[in-house]
C-alpha cells in the first residue's frame, strides 16, 4: 500500500435555485498537489442520480456495481495507471452530490484491479451495513461508502483501523457521502456498517482494490 496524496474533505456541488425550487446539477474539483507515480484513483460518489466521473487528463473510469434505495446511488468510481497532472480536475456527471478523491501510489511492481466488492440499499433505516467481502490478496486497499439524504443528522461513528471521510449531507444542497478506508494487512472478511446518531442511510458500498 502507498501513501494517499490528496483527499478532499467538504461536499462538492452546484446549486441553481428558482424560487422555491432547487435544481441541483453536477460540479468539479479541483485537486491540486498531485506528485509522484499515481497507480490508482478511487472516487466514492453520493448522488441524486448514477453518477460519473471525468477529469482534466482525459482518464477513462470503471465503476464498481450501483446501489440504489429511495432514489439515492452510491458507487465508487476508480481508474488504473492514470494520466494525472501536478493539478486536475474532476467533473462529476450527475446531481446532489458528494465524492471524495482518493490518489494513491503502489509498489511499481504491482498492478492495482478491483478485487471484491459487495452493497446493499435500505430506505429510511439509522443504520446500515455493506455487506461482506474477503480480499483475495494482503495489504489491498479497502473502500466503503455511503451516502445520506433527507433527516440525515449527527457524526458518523468511528470504526476501528479506518479512516473516517465524513461530506454531511445539506439539506436542499447536497447529498451527504461517508467514507471508511484503510490498508488491509490480512486477508480477513470485512463487513463495514455504518451508524450515528439520528442520521439516515440508504445505499451503501464496499470493494477492495489490490494494491
Amino acid at each position: 500500500m502507498g501513501s494517499v496524496l490528496y483527499f478532499n474533505t467538504t461536499p462538492q456541488y452546484r446549486l441553481v435555485a428558482s424560487g422555491s425550487n432547487k435544481a441541483l446539477v453536477a460540479g468539479t474539483v479541483t485537486v491540486t498537489g498531485i506528485s509522484g507515480t499515481i497507480k490508482l484513483i478511487v472516487i466514492p460518489i453520493g448522488s441524486g442520480g448514477v453518477p460519473g466521473v471525468t477529469d482534466s487528463s482525459g482518464n477513462v473510469y470503471s465503476y464498481t456495481t450501483t446501489i440504489t434505495a429511495g432514489g439515492i446511488y452510491v458507487r465508487q468510481a476508480y481508474v488504473v495507471n492514470p494520466t494525472t497532472t501536478s493539478s486536475m480536475t474532476f467533473t462529476i456527471v450527475s446531481t446532489a452530490w458528494s465524492a471524495w478523491v482518493g490518489c494513491f501510489t503502489v509498489d511499481n511492481a504491482i498492478t492495482p484491479l478491483l478485487d471484491q466488492q459487495n452493497g446493499f440499499g435500505s430506505a429510511n433505516v439509522t443504520s446500515i451495513s455493506t455487506g461482506s467481502i474477503t480480499p483475495s490478496f494482503t495489504a489491498e486497499l479497502i473502500v466503503a461508502s455511503a451516502v445520506t439524504g433527507t433527516g440525515a443528522t449527527g457524526t458518523p461513528s468511528a470504526i476501528t483501523g479506518y479512516n473516517l471521510i465524513n461530506l454531511p449531507f445539506i439539506a436542499g444542497t447536497a447529498q451527504g457521502c461517508i467514507i471508511y478506508w484503510k490498508s488491509q494487512l490480512y486477508i480477513q472478511p470485512e463487513n463495514v456498517t455504518f451508524a450515528g446518531t439520528s442520521m439516515r442511510y440508504w445505499a451503501a458500498t464496499i470493494a477492495s482494490y489490490k494494491n
